[in-house]
């Protein structure tokens, strides 16, 4: 398909698929710059498998099921990042509690009665 081709065909997909998609990926996302995000992941997938695109009323479909991947995908990626920020959350906390530990028993005994009063 020349390149001259292939634009005019991603556009005419885009505008007439534009609007239902903005407002499938609205409904199932918390802010408009996810919103936003998802739905540019979308239409650069279609562009870049545009030749796989199915004529008609299917480019419709194929699309929704391109953006409830995106979708997906981001809500996989956010579990991910939350379940490491936990993760490492904790380990600071045992890391902070061994080094305190390690810092009272090198300043001895007194020390660490003095800092438990001051507390």
């Amino acid at each position: 398909m020349l390149h001259h081709d292939r634009k005019r065909r991603f556009e005419v997909t885009y505008v007439a698929n534009y609007a239902d998609i903005l407002a499938y990926v609205r409904r199932r996302t918390d802010s408009h710059e996810d919103a936003a995000d998802a739905l540019a992941e979308t239409f650069a997938t279609a562009w870049r498998r545009l030749d796989g695109i199915p004529e008609g009323g299917d480019a419709r479909l194929w699309l929704f099921g391109v953006a409830r991947r995106v979708l997906a995908n981001g809500r996989r990626a956010e579990s991910r990042r939350s379940e490491l920020v936990e993760r490492f959350g904790r380990q600071l906390a045992v890391w902070a509690e061994h080094t305190e530990a390690g810092r009272l028993r090198q300043e001895g005994p007194d020390h660490a009665r003095q800092a438990g009063r001051a507390r």
